[in-house]
């Protein structure tokens, strides 16, 4: 089982799932969730171990369509809510620059690209991250007028809010504007997350297995000094 880490150290989001609003602006429902960097860190980070199941310029510039896309599929991941174990299709659009290829295995933190400005549907440099628990076709995205090079026209509404998925690590921090929440962009149940406290790595569990090892030593050492010095003075008497 795993716990999916949102895919930057500072996020902040500027629109939720089904956003009332960005329906009302762009035309169509919102399936996924917008994010960016408050530190204008824009790399994207692996939200645990996964696939990379297809990736590339999903028209035919930059553009057009959904832009740069990466579609990996996690698997055994732990809802932050309910606590169910699922797998899920993580679709990406509007990268930068991708740094991954298919077929490759990621683990959390590695580094998939950089979010960017490409494709038609965007008013600036964001990730569009959005879930599906359909991993049987991973590139199929409810939603979607027509079918483009990477991402595929899907029929069945099989999304899940990214709020239900991700959790946030001891060094990750998550923001929003109070503003959003009141204009319809975000709801409030987009802003709270679980954190995952850091578990003891092998590194911290050897250098206290020093430690203790040191100790011992120590308290041997006197252990033993006593003793020496108890059977020397009944050799004096």
């Amino acid at each position: 089982m795993q716990k999916l880490l949102m895919p930057m150290n500072n996020c902040k989001i500027t629109a939720g799932y089904k956003s009332q609003a960005y329906k009302n602006s762009w035309g169509f429902h919102h399936y996924g969730m917008d994010l960016i960097d408050t530190k204008g860190d824009r790399r994207i980070f692996a939200l645990g171990k996964g696939d990379v199941v297809a990736c590339g310029m999903d028209g035919s510039h930059e553009k057009d369509r959904l832009g740069n896309t990466v579609v990996i599929v996690y698997r055994d991941v732990v809802l932050n809510k309910s606590g169910k174990t699922v797998n899920l299709a993580c679709r990406m659009f509007h990268l930068e620059k991708i740094t991954v290829k298919v077929g490759q295995t990621v683990n959390v933190g590695d580094v998939i690209g950089l979010y960017g400005n490409t494709g038609a549907y965007t008013s600036g440099a964001h990730l569009h991250i959005e879930f599906d628990t359909d991993i049987n076709y991973p590139q199929y995205a409810y939603g979607i007028g027509r079918s483009g090079n990477v991402i595929k026209k899907g029929s069945i509404d099989s999304t899940k809010n990214p709020a239900d998925v991700f959790w946030l690590s001891d060094n990750q921090n998550f923001f929003f504007n109070e503003e959003d929440i009141n204009t319809g962009w975000v709801k409030r149940e987009d802003t709270v997350y679980p954190t995952i406290k850091k578990e003891d790595t092998v590194a911290d569990i050897l250098k206290k297995f020093e430690s203790d090892i040191e100790i011992m030593q120590k308290e041997n050492k006197s252990y033993f000094e006593r003793i020496l010095n108890k059977l020397n003075s009944i050799d004096n008497k």
